[in-house]
Formats: C-alpha cells, sequence, structure tokens
C-alpha cells in the first residue's frame, strides 16, 4: 500500500519506508538531525546538502537572485507555512510539472530544495540530478529544522 505522505513517489529508487522521516518533537540543533549515517552518506554522494543555518545566511545575501529555491510540500504545508521565494513543485503532482522542469528551472543554478523534515527534497535533489541539474542541495531538516534552529516565529506543525 503507498506510503499517504509519498503516494507512490517515481523520484526515489528506494521504497519510501525504508527512511525514517526525523523526530521533529524535540528542538535539536540542525547538526544531530537524526539522520542515519548510511542514509545521509548516500545522498551526500548523490547530491549536495545544507544546513539551515548555511541556508539563512545564503537568504540574507544580496546575491540571492543567483539561487533556485524550490520547495516540494503540499499545497496544504505551504500554506500553514513557507518562506519567500521558493517556488512550488508539491511532489504529489509531480505528473503535471516534471515534463516542464527544464523550461522552469536552470540546470546550471545552484538549487536549493526545501520540504518538511528533509526527506522529500532528497528525493526531488535526486531526480533533479538524473536530469542532469549540477548544483543541486537538499536543505537538511527541512522547514521544521529551520523553525527550530534559525526563526522560532516560524510555526512548526
Amino acid at each position: 500500500m503507498p506510503n499517504a505522505l509519498f503516494g507512490q513517489c517515481p523520484l526515489w529508487p528506494i521504497p519510501n519506508s525504508q527512511f525514517p522521516i526525523p523526530n521533529s518533537q524535540f528542538p535539536i540543533p540542525n547538526s544531530q538531525f537524526p539522520i542515519p549515517n548510511s542514509l545521509f552518506d548516500l545522498m551526500s554522494q548523490i547530491f549536495g546538502q545544507i544546513t539551515v543555518e548555511e541556508l539563512s545566511q545564503r537568504l540574507a545575501e544580496p546575491a540571492t537572485d543567483k539561487l533556485q529555491l524550490v520547495d516540494v510540500r503540499e499545497p496544504d504545508e505551504i500554506e500553514l507555512v513557507s518562506l519567500p521565494g521558493f517556488a512550488v513543485f508539491p511532489l504529489s503532482e509531480f505528473a503535471e510539472w516534471s515534463t516542464e522542469i527544464a523550461d522552469r528551472l536552470d540546470r546550471d543554478t545552484e538549487t536549493l530544495v526545501l520540504c518538511h523534515h528533509g526527506m522529500r527534497s532528497a528525493q526531488m535533489c535526486h531526480w533533479l540530478t538524473e536530469q542532469g541539474f549540477i548544483n543541486v542541495k537538499n536543505i537538511i531538516g527541512g522547514i521544521d529544522a529551520y523553525s527550530i534552529v534559525v526563526d522560532r516565529t516560524i510555526p512548526r506543525y
């Protein structure tokens, strides 16, 4: 039976059930988010990673126009909370936007991908690298880590 959150996501070659979602019930530093080392190592070999602290610094720089910011959360999640400047590509709508990705994003521009905890964004990063994107980074811990570590005024869900 498909996972209710991910469904049958074509973006990741490994079944979603094998990926634990980080426990967001405890406000722990982003650098200690409980992502298994083997998964972290695998992701790091395929695409880059960026912490929420680094994201905050990058968003504060004047040259943010040189970044592509992608949020893969669902529309109801975006309604709850979002960060400015992120283009929304919900994974559940993959069939609707996947054929247009080359027209909507530049393969050579640094692309930072966000989700709730960092797992769906990892799926998107993997898929983007398969599409020829050369500078893709997963935001470790997602918007939940951002709300814990960077900006506590951002609501958690």
